[in-house]
């Protein structure tokens, strides 16, 4: 069972936990995004808009935004923002 008596510095620990999960996650999303977009500069043949097949090299990483570092953050800064009101 959950008690609700929690002493103070018990909610700083996990406050500073929830910081530190945040800053991990912005960090392992940026790195992973400079990683594919290096990857990708490097040894696939850049990025174009031109209808070409570079054009495609776009997708890796707009997945990469959109299915990790996108709900990764929102994730994490819902513990985050504990100041915020939720409705739900």
């Amino acid at each position: 069972m959950i008690s609700l008596d929690k002493s103070f510095e018990e909610v700083r620990q996990t406050e500073r936990l929830i910081y530190f999960s945040f800053v991990c996650v912005e960090f392992c999303g940026l790195v992973s995004i400079a990683l594919v977009v290096f990857w990708l500069a490097e040894f696939a043949g850049g990025f174009a808009w031109d209808s070409s097949s570079r054009q495609f090299n776009w997708h890796p990483v707009l997945m990469i935004i959109g299915l990790l570092v996108l709900p990764g953050t929102s994730l994490v800064s819902f513990r985050v923002l504990g100041f915020v009101s939720k409705s739900f």
